[in-house]
């Protein structure tokens, strides 16, 4: 992420990860429904890159994750908000 990207460019251009909660809807195991959904948004805490731990590409790499059950965008400004006091925390260290 650029250190001048907005919330609506980073909300548009970052992808949440998708987990649908499913309930069991009957007395067999095979009967199921859906009841919702759960997003995910991970971050690299050192590059501050968001990324997908699930696929081989990223697979046993350290991230921070944001999570919301409203909405993927809700994730993502939460995600885009911890990177932005990262950064800004950093540059005082500094």
């Amino acid at each position: 992420m650029n250190d001048n990207t907005t919330l609506s460019q980073f909300i548009k251009n970052c992808k949440a990860v998708r987990f649908e909660q499913r309930i069991q809807h009957t007395g067999r195991f095979s009967h199921t429904r859906s009841c919702g959904c759960n997003y995910y948004v991970y971050v690299c805490p050192i590059t501050f890159e968001v990324f997908n731990p699930y696929t081989k590409k990223h697979e046993g790499r350290g991230y921070k994750s944001f999570f919301s059950s409203i909405s993927a965008d809700h994730a993502k400004e939460q995600a885009y908000n911890y990177i932005i006091e990262q950064k800004s925390s950093t540059l005082t260290q500094n």
